[in-house]
């Protein structure tokens, strides 16, 4: 069983055909490409003004003169300030309602005039009125084909790629290249990308980013995917709750009731237990179903709310942070009083948060590809992995995807008394 799952399973997976669907790609200036969208279009070179008209989705190549392009793009930039004006003018008219396309628009301002101010909170997500987008012209619509064997994400961002962090209610998650142009000494090894200088919806709005970001739409399941029966948290968006499986797959090796009873039941088990409890069925993604389109519109829609807030759970770890800080103050007396602890807690350019976010784009990875490994195991097999295939699909797994993984005894004992 060890052999099937490190090898062929996972050689077919990593092989298996992928849809493609439409993402977007917010690229990073360049001398090339930054081009001012209030410049004057007859100043301008060719190039950027294909470029710009690309942005409002015109294809430069139907026109032949250079003088034609200039026309065109003069026309495209008067059509988006009579939406705008448009857009505003529904706002104060609709009372504090906007009409559903002012969401679409992405070019309202916020604050300018009445309809800045107009918004109620009980619109509904993306009716709000909105901001201007900046730098459309670096905001494409790109093609990503899912093909795990493919590749296409690294090629895009030109390199490995790393989950800079996701958009939950919008089923978004946001891909950067993996900052391999710094040693651990944080001295810059090779070219340096420029700044990325779309700016991002909160949480992610005070991250400097450096290089092309990618933004892809991935379908939620409708329960969660851990069969433990509790019930907390919402939705496994984003295949964050294949890590739970694994967790819980070990914690049933651990109790000893690993072998004869699967840790992880079919996907379609709907029966009651022992103590009552109903089952709901977990219905998995298919691949084409996992993957969806994000499109160019649907993002500058997203981009121009002004009522995106960061989730609260991020206030909620600053202060047990600050709680630690003052909790355990003694403790850091006592460590510097040793001599030892001094150089680790008061270094000013160590920062925690870099580790964690290194481990959660790491889990990112693994948790992404684990899920397309999952739904191929329960389509050729008719049900879940047990524990200790689960477990071992995961090591395999990190073995072919080169992470490294945490040392846990539960997993290593488990596997063993299996063999």
């Amino acid at each position: 069983m060890a052999d099937q799952l490190s090898g062929i399973d996972i050689h077919r997976v990593m092989r298996s055909q992928g849809p493609v669907v439409r993402c977007v790609l917010l690229r990073a200036p360049t001398p090339e490409s930054d081009v001012d969208p209030s410049a004057d279009p007859k100043s301008m070179s060719v190039r950027q003004i294909k470029l710009e008209l690309r942005s409002y989705g015109v294809d430069p190549s139907s026109f032949v003169e250079r003088e034609e392009m200039v026309r065109a793009l003069q026309e495209a930039r008067g059509g988006l300030d009579a939406e705008e004006s448009d857009d505003d003018e529904e706002v104060v008219e609709e009372d504090g309602k906007p009409a559903a396309k002012a969401a679409g628009s992405a070019s309202n301002d916020a604050g300018e005039g009445e309809g800045g101010e107009e918004k109620k909170d009980g619109a509904p997500p993306g009716t709000g009125t909105g901001r201007t987008v900046p730098l459309q012209h670096l905001i494409e619509e790109v093609e990503i084909d899912t093909t795990p064997k493919r590749s296409m994400v690294a090629e895009v961002l030109g390199g490995p790629f790393t989950f800079l962090g996701q958009y939950e209610d919008e089923g978004i998650m946001v891909m950067i290249r993996r900052p391999d142009w710094e040693d651990d000494e944080g001295n810059f090894d090779g070219d340096l990308p420029p700044v990325n200088g779309h700016p991002l919806q909160p949480p992610l709005d005070r991250v400097e980013v450096r290089g092309d970001v990618l933004l892809m739409r991935v379908a939620e399941t409708e329960e969660e995917l851990d069969h433990d029966g509790g019930g907390g948290g919402g939705g496994g968006k984003c295949g964050r709750d294949y890590e739970k499986e694994v967790q819980d797959a070990q914690g049933g090796e651990e109790e000893g009731g690993g072998a004869d009873e699967p840790a992880v039941e079919p996907a379609a088990a709907d029966k009651p237990d022992g103590g009552g409890e109903r089952k709901k069925e977990v219905r998995v993604p298919t691949n084409d179903e996992f993957f969806l389109d994000y499109t160019r519109d649907e993002y500058l829609a997203f981009a121009s709310r002004t009522d995106v807030a960061a989730p609260p759970i991020f206030d909620g770890l600053d202060d047990e942070s600050d709680g630690e800080e003052a909790d355990g103050g003694e403790k850091d007396d006592d460590e510097d009083g040793d001599g030892g602890g001094d150089d680790d807690d008061s270094d000013g350019d160590y920062d925690p948060s870099e580790d964690a976010d290194d481990e959660a784009a790491q889990a990112g990875v693994m948790n992404m590809v684990l899920g397309h490994l999952l739904r191929r195991f329960r389509e050729e097999n008719g049900r879940g992995p047990d524990g200790p295939e689960l477990l071992e699909m995961r090591r395999a797994l990190a073995e072919k995807l080169g992470v490294e993984l945490p040392e846990t005894p539960g997993a290593d004992g488990g596997a063993d008394g299996e063999g």
